[in-house]
């Protein structure tokens, strides 16, 4: 968000909603120290956040600012997971950063749909590791080889 007297006040406006569901006596100092910390996340993502933990949260006490984030980061992540199965499902070709081969080794497309986003990366990022490691070994084997030229027998 942008340092604004409007971003400021639609932020202070989400502070007071929390507050509605989450009672703190302090909710005026607060809303500073959460706006110093939380003003370069957008207001749709704060929002949406602030929705989730009050349909979610047990506690009734004020959420933390690790909370807001922590629910930030969460959606982002599966944001990020819907995006790879869309992009998957719909174009049969993966861009960005996820190696095609990797999703094939994890069963392709249809079994990554119905995989939770923890077990996901926990995969992924374990055979990316393997075939990078591959990859590399295959390199060097490839570097070695084109040095070492096999002499001319001499008859």
């Amino acid at each position: 968000m942008n340092d604004t007297k409007l971003e400021r006040n639609k932020f202070s406006t989400l502070m007071a909603m929390l507050n509605e569901y989450f009672d703190s006596p302090k909710i005026s100092s607060l809303t500073k120290s959460y706006w110093t910390i939380l003003k370069d996340y957008s207001f749709d993502d704060l929002l949406k956040s602030c929705e989730i933990i009050i349909r979610t949260r047990k506690y009734p006490s004020f959420p933390t600012v690790a909370e807001i984030i922590d629910q930030i980061d969460g959606m982002n992540k599966d944001r990020m997971y819907n995006q790879l199965c869309d992009e998957i499902e719909n174009h049969d070709t993966i861009s960005g950063n996820i190696n095609p081969c990797i999703v094939n080794l994890m069963g392709g497309s249809d079994r990554i749909r119905y995989m939770k986003f923890p077990e996901f990366k926990r995969q992924y990022y374990s055979l990316y590791d393997r075939v990078k490691n591959e990859q590399i070994a295959e390199n060097i084997k490839l570097k070695i080889e084109s040095k070492i030229k096999p002499k001319k027998l001499e008859a």
